[in-house]
């Protein structure tokens, strides 16, 4: 029997089957299509940059003076200035030292705002004889003994 009702609900999910099966068919030949072969475009590569005449080689010179590399200039100066700057350097060390202090003190006093979780266990096994005072009769028992804690504590 034909019933309108059926057609018109299936109606929807027959497009979307189909179409989504069109779709997917598409999809797979567009990814497949064959275009025109790629060809490589010329460049032109000059003989000499512009760059390139103003060029000098470096001669790294190893046998200089690395630390104190000031003293080449031979000025009295320049020598009293650097001795002025590591004097200053020490200064700065020791205003780095005392952040470091400080802000150590400042975590510390922060760690009381959060709680102090503690857990510790421990297992305990012994053997311990059960018999008369001598007698020829010993039976040996075990006894174990597990321990959980958890502490919580908070100030």
């Amino acid at each position: 029997m034909f019933s309108i009702r059926n057609n018109v609900l299936n109606f929807p999910l027959f497009f979307i089957k189909r179409g989504l099966g069109g779709v997917c068919v598409c999809l797979l030949l567009a990814g497949c299509s064959i275009g025109p072969k790629y060809v490589r475009p010329t460049a032109q590569i000059p003989a000499i940059y512009k760059e390139a005449k103003d060029w000098k080689k470096a001669h790294p010179q190893d046998e200089m003076i690395r630390g104190e590399w000031w003293k080449i200039f031979n000025n009295p100066q320049l020598d009293a200035l650097e001795n002025q700057v590591n004097i200053s350097n020490q200064n700065i060390a020791v205003a780095e030292a005392q952040y470091a202090q400080a802000y150590a003190l400042v975590q510390a006093a922060k760690s009381a705002i959060f709680p102090i979780l503690g857990t510790s266990a421990s297992y305990t096994r012994s053997h311990g004889s059960s018999g008369g005072g001598g007698g020829a009769s010993n039976s040996k028992s075990a006894v174990s003994s597990n321990l959980l804690n958890a502490d919580v504590s908070w100030e």
